[in-house]
C-alpha cells in the first residue's frame, strides 16, 4: 500500500538583505566616490544654494538630487551615486537644510531651496 510523505511543508526561506550604515560606508568608502567628490568640489567650489541665493560661500560637502538609495537595484544605485548630473555642491548649513526639507516632504528630487527656508538656515531670517 502507498505511503504519504508526511512531512509538514515548509515556507521558502527568504533572505532579505538589509540596508545599513556598512552598505553606506561601501559607497562613501569607494575610490570612485572619492575621485569624484573631490574632482566635483574642485570644479564647484562655491555652495550652488548660495550662489543663488546672492552669496558666496566655499562648499565643503556634496548633495546627491536623487538620493542614491532610492535606486532599486545595485546598479541602480551605483548610478545614482557617481552620476556627476546628479551632484549638487553645498555647504554644510545648506546640505543639512536639504536633507531636513526632504525627509519633512519625502520629495523624489531635490536641488534648492527656497528664500525662506535658505535665510532662516543660515540664520537670516531677520533681514528682507
Amino acid at each position: 500500500m502507498p505511503t504519504i510523505n508526511r512531512k509538514p511543508i515548509q515556507p521558502p526561506k527568504v533572505e532579505y538583505k538589509k540596508e545599513s550604515k556598512v552598505h553606506a560606508q561601501e559607497f562613501y568608502n569607494s575610490l570612485a566616490w572619492k575621485r569624484l567628490r573631490d574632482t566635483y568640489l574642485k570644479t564647484h567650489a562655491i555652495c550652488e544654494c548660495c550662489l543663488e541665493h546672492g552669496r558666496v560661500i566655499p562648499a565643503t560637502d556634496i548633495h546627491h538630487k536623487v538620493p542614491w538609495d532610492r535606486g532599486k537595484t545595485e546598479e541602480e544605485k551605483w548610478q545614482l551615486f557617481l552620476n556627476e548630473k546628479n551632484l549638487l555642491s553645498v555647504c554644510e548649513t545648506c546640505h543639512h537644510a536639504l536633507h531636513f526639507k526632504d525627509k519633512q516632504y519625502h520629495l523624489s528630487s531635490l536641488d534648492s531651496l527656497t528664500d525662506t527656508e535658505y535665510r532662516y538656515a543660515h540664520g537670516l531670517n531677520f533681514l528682507k
